[in-house]
């Protein structure tokens, strides 16, 4: 049984690499359409809320479980970027014009 937790724990740190994976077509397509009226603000900042009391949960166990807390601050930074390119193209549909 230990063995397979400690192959779950691996696993789980590795999740962490996985997320950003995960996140790249979505940051592709929002550079290339340059538009992101068809993403939910509401489900992203749900998410985001979601994974901040995660990480405080993580955050606040004694021992702290560092795989499990560094992936959800990888996923954390991923979600952080959907959201400025979110914001970004809200601002300026289509991009700033140089």
């Amino acid at each position: 049984m230990n063995m397979f937790r400690e192959v779950i724990a691996w696993l789980v740190a590795a999740s962490g690499v996985m997320c950003w994976v995960i996140f790249i077509p979505q940051v592709k397509l929002l550079v290339k359409i340059k538009k992101s009226e068809s993403i939910s603000t509401g489900m992203l900042w749900g998410s985001f809320g979601i994974q901040v009391l995660i990480m405080t949960h993580l955050a606040i166990q004694n021992p702290i479980d560092w795989r499990l807390l560094s992936t959800y601050i990888m996923s954390f930074f991923g979600l952080l970027i959907i959201l400025y390119f979110v914001y970004y193209y809200r601002r300026w549909p289509g991009g700033r014009k140089k």
